[in-house]
């Protein structure tokens, strides 16, 4: 991560927001600990933007313009020691993953469209521990809207020699480079199979991957009938 990064603590005041899990990557640390990286994407056009973060508000007022000419800025900020909830609706009481020590980093702006068509976006990724609960959930949403919280928390990841060295990626939901750093055009998803097997789960997971499901077939042994005893075979 970037030495000069400012590190903020309020992210849209604790406020539930819209986003689109563009694509996910379980990595494993230096101590061989798992991570999850995710690349989000938060829509901002026409969006309530109470407590937005003063460094995204002035790029959201400049980008948000039909006649602007700037489509991408990066935001030199990072939320460390955040706690994240997600929820699968605005107005869901129980978040379906909670998870503390999470870090909110290499923001971008993003302009698509021109004149009254043109909308913003605020893309960024997020590095939090690996549970099941978080890898059932991305297995589900990838692609998908969801909406997010994320407060300040006690706890921080130790991602040194992670968050810039995907070397040490040890499994990839993202199974081909991007063509952005998040994933935006020409992703490519590879999704892995689900831990329950079974011939539902088994088609569920060849479709994704836009195959035919396949099945081996073992011949039998070759039979030689009963023999009587005393017998031998040649």
């Amino acid at each position: 991560m970037s030495k000069a990064s400012k590190k903020l603590a309020d992210f849209f005041g604790a406020r539930r927001r819209i986003c689109t899990l563009l694509s996910s990557q379980l990595l494993r640390s230096n101590g061989k600990e798992r991570r999850m990286k995710l690349a989000v994407t938060m829509p901002l056009s026409n969006k309530d933007m109470t407590d937005i973060p003063t460094q995204f508000l002035n790029q959201f007022s400049v980008m948000e313009k039909v006649d602007s000419a700037t489509n991408r800025s990066t935001i030199d900020v990072e939320f460390d020691s955040m706690g994240v909830r997600i929820f699968s609706t605005d107005v869901t009481v129980e978040p379906t993953v909670s998870i503390q020590g999470a870090l909110l980093h290499k923001f971008a702006m993003v302009a698509e469209g021109s004149g009254d068509k043109r909308e913003v976006s605020l893309d960024f990724l997020i590095y939090l521990p690996a549970t099941p609960a978080l890898r059932e959930w991305e297995w589900e949403t990838i692609h998908a809207e969801f909406f997010l919280e994320a407060v300040k928390a006690q706890g921080s990841l130790d991602l040194s020699g992670e968050a810039d060295d995907e070397d040490n990626e040890e499994e990839s939901v993202s199974g081909n480079p991007l063509d952005t750093a998040h994933g935006r055009a020409g992703a490519v998803v590879v999704i892995p199979p689900p831990a329950k097997s079974g011939p539902k789960q088994s088609a569920k997971f060849h479709a994704a991957q836009g195959q035919p499901e396949q099945h081996q077939h073992i011949e039998p042994p070759a039979t030689t009938g009963r023999r009587k005893p005393g017998t031998s075979v040649n």
